[in-house]
């Protein structure tokens, strides 16, 4: 179909562009005839004026009625229709033959001539010529000089349809060989351009589909004409040998790109453990003090209930309070479970506000943040989005830590603050509705030097030991693999301000993730 598409256009092209050349050469030799004959006419008439003027210069006198017949005698064996004469005298003037046109105009060239002692041509009328209108007379006009002295001037009129009907008869055998020449001139350069270059480009794209699948078949075997297609073969089968020769290199590069691209993805696990294993480090030891509080209740619980004077209700009471500071002890290992369970790429639609309300149960039991009041404020009117939870815990969870350590070294009032919403949209359409969860603290701030490095691993304001340097270079990562961003603002002694922005869940699109 492809073939049968390009020569169909080929031939389309040739006959348009062959059908315009005879056009053209056909408008161009018409009209180097038309002036042709338009002169050979002129010529003409110029012979008939000179008869004219011999006969009317061997009369005696104006020719009044005498010599009129011999006039239109030789008007009869032309193609031109009339003559006027001029007498000497003015208002003398005397016609032969059928003007078909007004006298004065005829008149009028005869005196010019007469005046001017000269020929002069003249154009008058309007007709349709062959591709156009043309002028529809001729007019010619000389003056003569009889033989005792009279004066005078003559005007002989050709009416140049007859002309104009001639090339058109003769222009339709024209457009008939022009027609001919057309067909045989298309064939012939239908079989050239077939031969030169359908057949080899054919040829060309078969070898190219029967080598794509890996096949070692060459393209034209020699170069016995030497054109172009032979020298575009010969390229070819350079770079089929040369792909030939790469491809196993190829696949070893493929392979060895496959294998560095799983390697990097688990280390990139295993700097999120590391990180999550220091931060679920600092928070169990907190824990661990809160526990502390309710196994002294329990253990003093059980001396009692040891006891033989104590009532069945007292006993009742104790067992009761025993429960439930083991049910307070269940909750907050349960929580710190949630918060260090690995992740399992378990990326699916999340709420962002059922993850930060369950931090927020996580640090109110931590010594860290001891005169610290996290302020939740959940403005967003949709909050899912579309992550791994366990990893968007992990990235909150090393801003809030960060938050709190900024603040420790900070004796004004202590209110880190987390406030998601929904940002305005965007003017383009295309841009997806996002959310935004800002991480606010007024501690001591990052200088402006450092913040082109916060994000870089092992990279720390802290003090030696405090802090891997791989918190914020972690959540970098994560907030990335959600395909959102992340930014800071912060100013020495002004607090610090880090903007996570996530595209909200449409509609089970997943697109965004990474």
């Amino acid at each position: 179909m492809f073939y049968r598409r390009l020569n169909f256009h080929i031939s389309f092209n040739l006959i348009v562009l062959l059908a315009l050349a005879m056009l053209l050469i056909n408008v161009v030799v018409t009209g180097a005839v038309q002036r042709l004959l338009l002169k050979n006419k002129a010529a003409e008439g110029a012979l008939l004026i000179a008869a004219l003027e011999a006969h009317l210069a061997g009369l005696d006198s104006p020719p009044e009625k005498r010599g009129i017949g011999v006039i239109e005698h030789l008007l009869e064996r032309s193609d031109y229709a009339s003559a006027l004469i001029l007498g000497p005298t003015p208002g003398v003037r005397f016609t032969a033959g059928k003007p078909g046109m007004p006298q004065e105009i005829l008149a009028s060239a005869a005196r010019d001539a007469q005046t001017a002692n000269r020929p002069g041509t003249r154009l008058a009328g309007a007709t349709w010529g062959l591709f156009r209108r043309e002028k529809a007379i001729l007019i010619l006009s000389a003056p003569f000089q009889g033989r005792h002295g009279f004066t005078g001037g003559i005007s002989i009129v050709c009416h140049l349809q007859p002309l104009y009907q001639q090339l058109r008869h003769i222009q339709q055998h024209v457009f008939v060989y022009l027609l001919v020449n057309l067909i045989l001139l298309t064939l012939l350069g239908r079989y050239r351009l077939s031969r030169l270059t359908i057949q080899p480009l054919k040829k060309l794209v078969e070898t190219a589909e029967s080598c794509k699948d890996g096949g070692k078949a060459l393209f034209f075997g020699g170069e016995k004409d030497g054109n172009e297609f032979n020298q575009l073969s010969c390229a070819l089968n350079q770079m089929l040998h040369r792909i030939s020769r790469n491809q196993e290199a190829l696949r070893r590069s493929v392979h060895s790109l496959e294998q560095a691209n799983v390697d990097l993805k688990r280390a990139q696990n295993d700097i999120i453990n590391a990180e999550k294993l220091a931060s679920v480090g600092r928070l169990s030891a907190g824990i661990a003090h809160e526990i502390g509080n309710p196994l002294a209740i329990i253990i003093g619980y059980l001396e009692l209930l040891k006891r033989n004077d104590i009532s069945t209700a007292e006993r009742k009471d104790f067992i009761s309070r025993t429960e439930s500071e083991i049910h307070r002890i269940n909750q907050i290992i349960r929580q710190l479970l949630d918060v260090s369970r690995p992740s399992n790429n378990a990326i699916g639609r999340i709420s962002i506000h059922d993850v930060l309300s369950d931090i927020a149960t996580v640090f109110k039991y931590q010594p860290l943040m001891k005169d610290m009041r996290l302020a939740l404020a959940f403005e967003a009117l949709d909050d899912h989005v579309v992550a791994d939870a366990a990893l968007v815990r992990q990235a909150f969870l090393n801003l809030v830590i960060n938050a709190a350590d900024a603040l420790a070294q900070t004796e004004r009032p202590r209110v880190p603050s987390i406030e998601p919403r929904n940002p305005a949209p965007r003017p383009s359409p295309e841009t997806r509705r996002t959310l935004e969860i800002p991480f606010a603290d007024n501690g001591v701030g990052i200088p402006e030097a450092q913040l082109p490095y916060l994000f870089e691993p092992f990279f720390t304001t802290k003090a030696p030991g405090k802090g891997t340097g791989l918190g914020l270079s972690v959540c970098y990562m994560i907030v990335k693999a959600s395909g959102g961003s992340i930014r800071v603002h912060s100013r020495e002694d002004d607090g610090t301000r880090m903007v996570i922005e996530l595209p909200l869940f449409n509609g089970g699109d997943t697109s965004n993730v990474g």
